[in-house]
């Protein structure tokens, strides 16, 4: 499978993947095993910071880990995605920086007034992109 992808394009680069189940796990151990920078953003006191240390994976606060990263791969429930942007995504983003959803209700479906939708977004098979992140989007957010 190797050849379907080009990891080149991710040399030098940071992802972080923000939360650790049934999707953040694949998608940060696929990552590592490739050879990619990768670290996983987790909310203090998760039960799935041990998992994803003894993995081999480096684990950090959800905010730092979007301001270490590149790269932010939101894989958190749809639930908490709100919360979690308007506290941690959003205040650590760079200009430059790219963001993706693996689900995007948040977004598409009114959970968020500070959406960055309006600018530079698509959606396909359930993942939505911003990138590259302006640095500036309706909630005001900027390093």
């Amino acid at each position: 499978y190797d050849s379907d992808a080009d990891s080149s394009l991710l040399s030098g680069k940071t992802v972080a993947i923000l939360g650790y189940g049934s999707q953040g796990h694949a998608h940060a151990l696929n990552l590592k095993d490739s050879g990619i920078d990768v670290i996983v953003g987790l909310r203090a006191g998760s039960g799935s910071k041990a998992k994803a240390e003894a993995a081999g994976l480096k684990v950090l606060p959800t905010g730092e880990a979007v301001k270490a990263a590149d790269i932010v791969m939101v894989l958190l429930p749809d639930t908490e995605q709100k919360a979690v942007f308007d506290a941690d995504i959003a205040p650590n983003l760079s200009a430059g920086d790219s963001l993706a959803f693996g689900g995007h209700f948040f977004f598409f479906f009114g959970a968020s007034s500070s959406s960055p939708a309006s600018s530079s977004a698509s959606s396909f098979f359930g993942l939505a992109f911003f990138s590259p992140f302006s640095g500036s989007h309706p909630s005001g957010a900027r390093k």
